[in-house]
């Protein structure tokens, strides 16, 4: 089987742990199984990992299938589990509980292997078209990415479906079935079950052509890299007549399609208003703001006052509510901080005192001082001791400080989402 495991090999010695994702089904299955085989030969710790999302009726039954199996094959697994069932959640809520488990449960050097292969980059291809992507989203899935601080590892993109399948037939592997995969009112499995067969029957090189055209894509230049900023000056530098076409591309990339032509040239007019000028292109999912002389494609999401209790000493990576972002503590055991500590988001009231080095300081001025953008201040965490603010993570001299604490919280925001109070 052309399983491409030497490149995997080569993989892992950037990692010291490599995590299989099982889901149970054929690919995940096969790959978990092929790797199990040569364990031996990787540099890194090699174990599975079962993410239990409690949508299904049969979800628990997946995770004693995915346990029984890799104790058959002598594989060490992990399964994690939602906190709660979400019987009609979407392939989108799934994929957030599949991210936000993970990166609660993934620490230090490590990667994500999961089984992607090629009919599933023709099928992502078809989906995201349908969707209206452009360019970079329409040049397919990266043999290796970082997704929200992951790191993943795709070692079979290149491998047809049709090799897993005789793959598990010659292993006489069992996978489960998931019912869903026959539901064809979801988009992805009516492009599988039904379109792809139609289209492969009458175009044989259909799947070549389009992983021609997706590597086309990935090599141009031009591409605007995902989440990437559109920098004020080299827009309003461009000739008149690629203004607009190029900010409109921009646009379409962030999948930012309700605004009109004539909404785009005035707004492309009012950037060349002096820096501390603010104007904004709003609809209502999508916000397009300028700061720090860069433009931003923000989606508007609503966020309320909220209060976390974090034990840090036995969860030191947290996955805020709301998409917020991460954040992550470093500290020895030994700190004599408090095992809890209390996060706070308070957008009703952002700009409050923090107390550093006995002074109290406006939180107003150090946000404006570290260059954090307008939108992320009123969802900023800030951390809580003793009912008072001491400390707001990665900005220097308000972490906390001390002959007694040796503590360092390294916050990862999400700064492409608008939020606003409500």
């Amino acid at each position: 089987m052309p399983s491409n495991l030497e490149w995997l090999h080569q993989q892992s010695q950037q990692y010291d742990h490599l995590y299989i994702a099982l889901s149970g089904g054929e690919d995940s299955t096969a790959l978990v199984h092929a790797i199990s085989q040569h364990r031996s030969k990787f540099s890194s710790q090699v174990s599975a990992v079962h993410i239990n999302h409690l949508i299904q009726p049969q979800s628990n039954d997946w995770a004693n299938h995915c346990q029984n199996f890799c104790n058959k094959i002598n594989m060490p697994i992990d399964i994690l589990t939602a906190p709660q069932p979400r019987p009609k959640a979407t392939e989108t809520e799934a994929r957030n509980i599949r991210i936000s488990l993970l990166s609660s449960f993934v620490k230090g050097n490590a990667g994500i292997v999961t089984a992607h292969h090629l009919n599933d980059q023709i099928e992502t291809f078809w989906v995201q078209l349908k969707r209206g992507e452009k360019n970079h989203a329409l040049s397919g899935m990266k043999s290796t990415n970082k997704v929200h601080g992951l790191r993943f590892i795709r070692p079979w993109l290149n491998l047809p479906k049709q090799l897993i399948k005789k793959y598990i037939a010659k292993h006489n592997l069992k996978p489960i079935k998931d019912p869903m995969n026959q539901d064809n009112s979801i988009i992805r499995n009516r492009i599988r079950n039904q379109w792809l067969p139609l289209v492969e029957s009458t175009f044989p090189n259909h799947a070549q052509e389009v992983v021609h055209f997706q590597k086309f894509l990935a090599q141009q230049s031009f591409l605007p890299k995902p989440q990437s900023q559109l920098c004020v000056n080299t827009l309003i530098n461009l000739p008149k007549n690629q203004q607009l076409k190029t900010f409109i591309s921009w646009l379409h990339h962030h999948q930012c399609y309700h605004f009109s032509q004539q909404q785009c040239l005035t707004f492309i007019q009012q950037l060349t208003s002096p820096p501390d000028k603010s104007p904004t292109l709003s609809h209502s999912t999508k916000t397009i703001q300028r700061f720090n002389n860069k433009l931003y494609a923000l989606t508007n999401q609503q966020v309320k006052d909220q209060v976390i209790h974090w034990n840090w000493h036995k969860q030191p990576r947290i996955t805020l509510p709301d998409n917020l972002g991460i954040l992550e503590v470093t500290a020895p055991k030994s700190s004599q901080l408090p095992r809890s500590l209390v996060i706070k988001i308070t957008p009703s009231e952002p700009y409050q005192s923090i107390q550093s080095n006995r002074q109290s300081i406006s939180i107003k001025k150090i946000f404006n001082a570290s260059k954090i953008p307008p939108w992320g201040r009123k969802s900023y965490p800030k951390i809580i001791l003793n009912n008072d603010i001491i400390c707001l993570p990665n900005i220097p001299n308000t972490n906390l400080q001390g002959s007694n604490i040796d503590l360092e919280i390294i916050f990862y925001p999400n700064y492409h989402i608008h939020y606003f109070y409500y």
